[in-house]
Order: C-alpha cells, then sequence, then structure tokens
C-alpha cells in the first residue's frame, strides 16, 4: 500500500511538472501586453521545517530566461494549485493566485449591477467644462487611462461590476495612483484610512500603503462599488455615496421623504461636489468612450500595465529587491507606488505587493534562493536631549539617511526631545545593540 502511495505521489509530480512549467512561460514570458499576472508567494523563516509532501518543480528552459541545469528553486501556479508547497533551502514558499485584499466583500450575484447613461443639462455642461476649460486635465487623464484601463476592467468584470465604471478613477484622481486628497484620501480610488480599511487595504505607516497600489486599491474599489450598489439600487445613489459618503446621502433621502420628495439622485438636496460628481463622471465617461469624436488621439495613451503581481513576507529595501529583480531603482519605484521611502517591513504578520515587469520574477525568485534578504528589526526611539540623527545612526549601526528616509524627515544635525523615530535595525546589528545594552545594564548594577 505504501509503494502503491509512493508511486501516485510521484506520478503526481511528474504531471504537476510540465503542466506547471508551461504555466511559468505562459504567465511571466510570454504575456501579451495588457495583460497581468497575480501570485502570492509567503517566505517564512529559515527555521521552518521542511514540507515532508513537497514537490520540487525544475526550473523553466533556456528560452524563458534561465537555464535549464538549474535546481529546482521556485514555482508560480494558478488557482487550480492553490495549495501547492515547494520546500527550498532556506525558505519555504507558499504560492497562490493573488485575489485582492482580505476585507468587507459584497455577496456574489449572479445577476448583472446594469448601468443606465443619462442625457440632461448638467451632464452637457459638465461636458462642456471639460472640452473647453480644463482641455489639459483631459487629456492628461486620458493619457494616463491607456495604463491602467485594460486591468481595471478586468477586476471589474470578475467582481460583476459595469466597465463603464473605471471611469470613477479619472474624477476622483485622473488615473493617478500617487494622487493625494485635501483630506488625505490616496491613490487611483482615493480611500481614506477607514475606508481602505474596511476592505481590506493594509496601511503600514510609514513604509507601505495599498490605498496606492493600483491593483490591490482595484479590488477594494470594485467591492465597495458593489456594495453601495446593492445597498442603493442604482449607480447614481452609489456614486453619490461614494462620493460623500453613506451617512449624508441616508439623510437626504430620509429629508427627501419627510417632504414627500422624490429620493432619487438628481432630486436630492446635496452638497455642491456631490451634485457635481454624478454628471462629471458621466460627461468624461460620454467623452472617453467616444475619443475620437472629441479629438482625443489614442495613440498618445500610455502603454497598459504589464506586470506580475507577487505578495511575500519580506523585509529590505527598494534599491536591494530592485536589483534581485535586475530593474533600475525608478521602474521598481514606479510599479510600486504603494511603498513610501525606501524600506520594507520586516514584521512577520505583513505581507506586501511586488509588482514586477515580466521576465523578472524568474530572475528575482531565484535570487532570493539564492541569498535570502537578512531580516530587518523595527524599533522606536524616543529622542533624548543632545541626541542627534547621526549619534542615533551610530548607536543602531544604521546610516543617517535610513533614519531621515524612514521618518519623513530632513537633513538637520538636531531633532525634537521627546519625538519618537523608527529605526530600522539590520540583523547584523541586533546581537551589537543587544550586548551594549546588556553591558550598559550590568555596569549601571556594578555602581549601585
Amino acid at each position: 500500500m505504501k509503494n502503491s502511495s509512493a508511486l501516485l505521489g510521484a506520478a503526481l509530480a511528474v504531471l504537476l511538472t510540465g503542466t506547471l512549467t508551461s504555466r511559468v512561460q505562459a504567465q511571466d514570458m510570454q504575456k501579451k501586453p495588457g495583460t497581468f499576472a497575480s501570485l502570492a508567494v509567503w517566505v517564512a523563516p529559515a527555521s521552518s521545517r521542511p514540507d515532508p509532501g513537497a514537490v520540487r518543480i525544475p526550473a523553466p528552459s533556456a528560452d524563458a530566461g534561465v537555464s535549464r541545469e538549474q535546481p529546482a528553486r521556485f514555482l508560480f501556479t494558478d488557482a487550480a494549485s492553490q495549495r501547492t508547497r515547494i520546500q527550498m533551502a532556506r525558505h519555504h514558499y507558499r504560492i497562490r493566485t493573488y485575489q485582492g485584499p482580505n476585507g468587507l466583500r459584497p455577496k456574489h450575484r449572479r445577476r448583472k449591477r446594469p448601468f443606465r447613461w443619462y442625457e440632461n443639462a448638467r451632464v452637457r455642461s459638465m461636458m462642456r467644462f471639460y472640452l473647453f476649460k480644463r482641455r489639459d486635465l483631459l487629456e492628461e487623464g486620458f493619457r494616463r487611462s491607456g495604463r491602467y484601463l485594460v486591468m481595471i476592467r478586468r477586476i471589474f468584470k470578475q467582481e460583476r461590476i459595469p466597465a463603464v465604471l473605471a471611469y470613477v478613477a479619472m474624477v476622483e484622481s485622473n488615473f493617478d495612483p500617487r494622487a493625494v486628497s485635501p483630506v488625505k484620501a490616496l491613490g487611483l480610488w482615493q480611500f481614506t484610512a477607514t475606508t481602505g480599511r474596511k476592505f481590506g487595504l493594509r496601511l503600514r505607516h510609514p513604509w507601505y500603503d495599498e490605498r496606492q497600489d493600483p491593483i490591490a486599491s482595484t479590488y477594494a474599489a470594485a467591492r465597495f462599488l458593489g456594495y453601495l450598489y446593492d445597498k442603493y439600487g442604482n449607480w447614481e445613489l452609489s456614486l453619490a455615496a461614494y462620493n460623500a459618503g453613506e451617512g449624508r446621502i441616508n439623510k437626504a433621502r430620509r429629508r427627501a421623504r419627510a417632504r414627500r420628495r422624490s429620493t432619487n439622485y438628481w432630486s436630492l438636496r446635496l452638497p455642491r461636489q456631490t451634485r457635481r460628481y454624478v454628471p462629471s463622471f458621466l460627461a468624461l465617461a460620454r467623452i472617453m468612450e467616444n475619443a475620437a469624436k472629441y479629438g482625443l488621439n489614442p495613440d498618445h495613451r500610455e502603454a497598459p500595465m504589464n506586470q506580475v503581481t507577487l505578495e511575500l513576507h519580506l523585509s529590505g529595501t527598494l534599491q536591494e529587491l530592485a536589483g534581485r529583480a535586475g530593474i533600475p531603482q525608478a521602474h521598481m519605484a514606479r510599479l510600486n507606488p504603494a511603498w513610501h521611502g525606501w524600506a520594507v517591513s520586516g514584521n512577520p504578520e505583513d505581507r506586501i505587493i511586488v509588482n514586477l515587469p515580466p521576465g523578472a520574477s524568474s530572475r528575482f525568485m531565484l535570487s532570493l534562493w539564492d541569498s535570502p534578504p537578512a531580516p530587518i528589526s523595527w524599533r522606536f526611539h524616543t529622542v533624548k536631549e543632545g541626541e542627534s540623527i547621526t549619534h542615533l545612526a551610530g548607536l543602531y549601526g544604521v546610516t543617517p539617511e535610513a533614519i531621515l528616509k524612514m521618518n519623513g524627515m530632513i537633513p538637520i544635525g538636531m531633532v525634537m526631545v521627546g519625538k519618537r523615530l523608527l529605526i530600522p535595525i539590520p540583523a547584523v546589528a541586533i546581537q551589537k545593540v543587544t550586548q551594549r545594552n546588556q553591558s550598559g545594564m550590568k555596569a549601571g548594577r556594578g555602581k549601585g
């Protein structure tokens, strides 16, 4: 019986080998422009015990950018093999398809959420505004839209949201993932911190904010829009609630009912910005859907985003991970707008999204296996009288620039007493700091 199980396991491994190797080439190396692959990777500590049932998959062929002679080191898979595991020399990887953030999600609907177009004086007025008064803003958004529309429409289709709702991102941020509003809403979809967390976006201040990750925030936006439609039953009120909040819309509807007036969007008494929000969306959607008619050249659009998305437990720096992927740091920063500053969290409970260009993920994964990144410990330090950034850098074994960037500070000599600073401590420095603290405690006891 045991021999039969072993033979069955070996046969399964052989079957997986051919299937998954072809998936690597299809998803990572030969993807068409405008598509994106989503993967998730968890990196456990080196002390993890080997998985006795681990499957070892050979590296992809030489024409995929990796030598055939490379030992089995990594695995790419899709939803059909979400729980496949592979044990490597120093890290344990569990890989599954990235399905968006783990937050509030509306119930699955078999029926569609139909969209209704409106043509009225308020919509025509906003069309004239964008075409003649803010033509520069319109053309800038049109140019950026080429990068994100394919990705947004794919996610919206998956979440059963009408494709035309992709232009909400143009009203919110003009397709700029780094946009910041006066009330500190961020990203393509302008999530506030409260709403972002409600729909599962991870905010790890000061280094990481998924509201500015295009893919993660688009999943959250689709689920937020679906939640609002399921509550209000039409897109006009749903979009008004997206802009002003559910509380204001509910209050306006209660006031209208009390006065026996209509509770549809066009009749409600709403703040000025919200009264213009839906007409602005409809105007921009109409223009974008008929770009050539309104003098917008499709050739001026940016190329669609074409990347592989990995979700990892890692610590390090943006520069280091760019080097592992073999791409410039500036390119890495553009692909990963959710990262703030230079550092990536080393908290084992954190997962970060890393976006890489097609073809770079194989090199990145091999690099993780060949030379795993040293863990970084994060500590808070309360500044005492007489301490400077240079003093703290020497105390913790890091560079002054690292502390300044980590805390969003300018290079000045002294810092305010009592200020709490976040200090990144490389693993090689942790032992020295600990020994220094212990020796100081012993010296204090000796004096006593």
